[in-house]
């Protein structure tokens, strides 16, 4: 199955799309805010990405982090 990373900063959100993703057998990574997003992107290039544009990241909203991901 696809490696799928969430970028989102709603806890109960972030579960609940962890576990309906986990259950259909994909591999789900979770970053809590944009900067750790792309740190994680840095790491490996997943299948996909889930991205919050609307983070409480004080430095990087979900459109600054996609900004960041085109070169990837």
């Amino acid at each position: 199955m696809a490696t799928i990373l969430i970028i989102e900063d709603d806890l109960m959100f972030q579960r609940a799309l962890k576990r309906a993703l986990e259950s259909v057998g994909h591999q789900v990574s979770i970053a809590d805010s944009g900067l750790v997003g792309l740190e994680l992107l840095q790491e490996r290039i997943p299948d996909a990405v889930l991205l919050d544009l609307i983070l409480g990241d004080e430095d990087l909203d979900g459109l600054e982090v996609l900004a960041r991901t085109r070169p990837l």
